[in-house]
């Protein structure tokens, strides 16, 4: 959940990262696991956030979080 930080000026936007037991690989994505990846897949630690609040039959492959963050 992207959070506004306030620090000497105006907001800056925090990065939200998802908890280690909820990231996934490309092999562990489900129809209702969030599908935005984080970091570079051509490094090592790359995963999926993973949160189990996405709905792809319904269009929605994200997370309500990410899919502000994509809406933007």
């Amino acid at each position: 959940m992207n959070a506004l930080a306030r620090t000497r000026g105006p907001y800056k936007r925090v990065p939200w990262a998802a908890p280690e037991r909820l990231r996934c690989s490309l092999l562990d994505l489900t129809n209702e696991t969030c599908r935005w990846p984080i970091g570079d897949p051509g490094e090592t630690g790359f995963y999926f956030c993973g949160t189990p609040s996405a709905d792809l039959a319904a269009g929605q492959p994200y997370c309500p979080c990410h899919m502000r963050e994509a809406g933007q």
